[in-house]
């Protein structure tokens, strides 16, 4: 059914084609009666005196072009080749001369000027209009293959095999001199008897906006550009109208976003929608924004992939559909080290342009070295791609399926070739072209998912080399990005799984990481966001200083924390004292709600009087601190010690007492009496008055022998 369509496409052509040298009359003439009515409403046919001298300046001076209007996808063996093609600027008694070479050996060359001619029809004039207006002109070859009678005139051609064969067009002027060129190809399809390889051909239409350079409008998401939404929607319309062609999307999800947010382009995304459910589409997975691999693990900042994958995924899978995961496409080469760090986030295949390789890679899966383990890669060749930058996009169209069949031509196996698309460069002319081809399929092709090229085609056996990263210096944004994720985990950690408050920050954070931005750009990104969460990380405050008294050994004092958030957090609370003090529980986890929370702090104390306590209320992951306080303790309560000094000194004054108590009532009462009796006379007597001196007195007390008289003899 497919082979049936196309072949009716080709017999309409043919049609056109055995009419070749009539409908060339037949055009030029009504060129020419339109040119002539055109310059009779005007007024006079020719201009006369300096006016005739300007117009005839302007013509000699302006540049013809040619561009191409029509032309078959391919052609038969024994199938009439036609082309029609439009000519702006050209003098009066041009003529067209066409050319046809050799087959070609090289897709590169396709679109090139041939080296050598092969031979050249016989010129025929192309019109004696007026320059001013383009010129429409057509023409028709004739083929036949080996072992075939040539067909009659003199534009029949023999090409004895299948394959890609230039055809130049030169537009010349009066001197037979070239005025204007243009090369297309003629495609040849392969005879009975002739084999030919077909490529696996994977359509993949990037939808991607750089983030913009406003900062107002980069951190919202309800604007995308006209233009682009405008792009969009023409590869949407021509992808609807191609219901069963394979089609792979890369879709930024920034870009997703923005769409999505864009109330006013509210059709293009339902046109996006749309073709991603027909059959045969697929979605990759993506970072959030577009990337540079390479740069942020040469910068140590591995985890910003983590987070680029998961925000992706989950916006993909929430604004359009789950992506097919664990396959990213990426403009920018990479190192082994780059494909670890992939791997280990479940990265195991790549779309790679092929500048990332030191050779060019054959058109096959290729296994890449990643760590312990394997990366599987497609190259991505931009001469297979399809761009706004031709100025012919209907040329531009033939010349990317002439390349898809050289490639397929000349292969020893099978190639895998990715087409890539960017929607934003999306021709409304060339589309249907592609679509057309990629649909009815063919010899040279077969439509597929990039997903089907990693399946169908096996791997180059061997791994080619990559080449050397050079990412652009990211200045101060690798030690930026890490602080304030560092900042954000203490802020998520409080937070709990209430993600919604910190999960705000997370877009902008990855925006930052984007490639289209300046340093400077990406460097305020982050800065703003640290702003935002250090405001957040501020609004816990306990009292500088405080004093306590406590009168027990163990006992309680207050600590009040003071949040400013609307949210209730988690906080830890840290105390530290000397070795006066101690805590039961000196790190404690408490849930601080809105406006004043009073913690109850355990202490014991081990000695009275006053001890200083630092308290320090964290996050509980224990990176930020929150708050800190400077208390004093002063306790009255008597210690251990003092306790037994007081007993004992109590134990020894009450054995005195008693001791002294027991001896009072031992004594004899006679001797009480007589001892308290002399005590009383003492007391009551008055003292002695002394006596003068005597001198004998004074002698007897000094002479012993005077004193006593010594006993008689018997």
């Amino acid at each position: 059914m497919r082979s049936r369509s196309f072949e009716a496409r080709v017999v309409a052509a043919r049609t056109v084609g055995a009419r070749v040298v009539v409908v060339i009359g037949v055009a030029l003439a009504a060129v020419a009666v339109a040119a002539t009515s055109a310059s009779a409403s005007a007024g006079p046919s020719r201009p006369t005196g300096s006016a005739a001298t300007a117009a005839a300046t302007t013509t000699t001076t302006a540049k013809p072009t040619i561009r191409l209007v029509q032309q078959p996808i391919s052609v038969g063996m024994d199938e009439r080749f036609v082309v029609v093609f439009e000519v702006t600027g050209a003098p009066n008694g041009s003529d067209i001369a066409v050319d046809i070479y050799d087959r070609i050996d090289d897709p590169s060359k396709v679109g090139a000027d041939p080296e050598h001619s092969k031979a050249t029809f016989d010129p025929f004039p192309l019109s004696d209009a007026p320059a001013s207006g383009p010129v429409r002109s057509l023409f028709g070859i004739d083929l036949y293959g080996p072992d075939q009678d040539p067909p009659p005139g003199a534009w029949a051609w023999e090409i004895d095999r299948a394959g890609v064969y230039p055809v130049r067009i030169r537009v010349r002027d009066g001197d037979h001199a070239d005025i204007a060129t243009l090369v297309t190809q003629l495609v040849r399809r392969p005879g009975p008897g002739e084999e030919v390889r077909q490529a696996q051909v994977a359509l993949l239409a990037t939808v991607h906006q750089d983030p913009p350079s406003d900062p107002t409008q980069r951190a919202a998401k309800d604007h995308v550009s006209p233009t682009f939404a405008t792009r969009l929607d023409r590869l949407d319309d021509a992808l609807a109208s191609h219901a069963g062609l394979p089609a792979t999307f890369a879709v930024t999800p920034d870009t997703a976003d923005r769409l999505v947010g864009d109330n006013s382009q509210a059709g293009v995304l339902a046109g996006l929608r749309d073709a991603l459910r027909g059959r045969g589409r697929e979605l990759l997975d993506a970072p959030y924004v577009d990337i540079d691999p390479a740069a942020l693990v040469g910068a140590q900042l591995e985890g910003e992939l983590t987070r680029q994958r998961d925000l992706g995924r989950q916006t993909l899978t929430t604004l359009l559909e789950p992506p097919t995961a664990g396959t990213w496409s990426i403009s920018d080469p990479v190192d082994a080290g780059t494909l670890a760090s992939l791997r280990s986030r479940g990265i195991f295949r790549l779309l790679l342009p092929t500048d990332a390789f030191a050779s060019k890679p054959a058109l096959s899966p290729t296994d890449l070295a990643a760590g312990d383990g394997l990366v599987r890669s497609l190259p991505v060749d931009p001469g297979y791609s399809l761009s706004d930058g031709a100025t012919d996009p209907i040329l531009a169209a033939h010349q990317l399926l002439a390349r898809l069949a050289a490639a397929a031509d000349i292969a020893t196996s099978d190639p895998a070739i990715v087409v890539s698309i960017d929607a934003a460069d999306a021709d409304a002319l060339a589309l249907p072209i592609l679509f057309d081809a990629l649909t009815f399929g063919g010899p040279y092709w077969e439509a597929v998912t990039v997903d089907d090229l990693y399946r169908r085609v096996a791997a180059a056996p061997s791994h080619p080399a990559l080449v050397t990263p050079s990412p652009a210096d990211l200045g101060s944004y690798p030690d930026l990005s890490r602080q304030v994720h560092a900042s954000l985990a203490s802020l998520d950690s409080m937070l709990g799984d209430r993600t919604d408050v910190a999960g705000r920050y997370d877009r902008p954070l990855a925006i930052s990481a984007s490639k289209d931005l300046d340093p400077a750009a990406r460097r305020n990104d982050v800065l703003g966001v640290e702003a935002q969460v250090r405001r957040r990380l501020s609004a816990v405050s306990t009292p500088p200083r405080d004093k306590v008294t406590l009168g027990a050994r163990d006992a309680r004092f207050p600590l009040i924390i003071t949040s400013k958030l609307d949210e209730p957090i988690r906080v830890v609370i840290e105390l530290q004292a000397s070795d006066r003090l101690d805590f039961p529980d000196d790190r404690l986890e408490k849930t601080l709600e809105p406006g004043r929370t009073v913690a109850s702090i355990r202490v014991r104390t081990r000695a009275s009087g006053d001890t200083p306590v630092r308290i320090t209320v964290r996050s509980p992951d224990g990176h930020e601190i929150l708050a800190e306080s400077q208390y004093t303790i002063r306790s009255t309560a008597v210690s251990g010690v003092g306790i037994l000094l007081t007993i004992g000194a109590a134990a020894f004054l009450a054995l005195w007492w008693g001791r002294n108590w027991y001896r009072s009532r031992t004594v004899p009462k006679h001797a009480r009496r007589r001892a308290h009796g002399a005590a009383g006379h003492a007391a009551d007597r008055p003292a002695a008055k002394r006596p003068s001196p005597d001198p004998s007195a004074r002698h007897a007390a000094t002479d012993p022998v005077g004193a006593s008289p010594a006993p008689q003899a018997m």
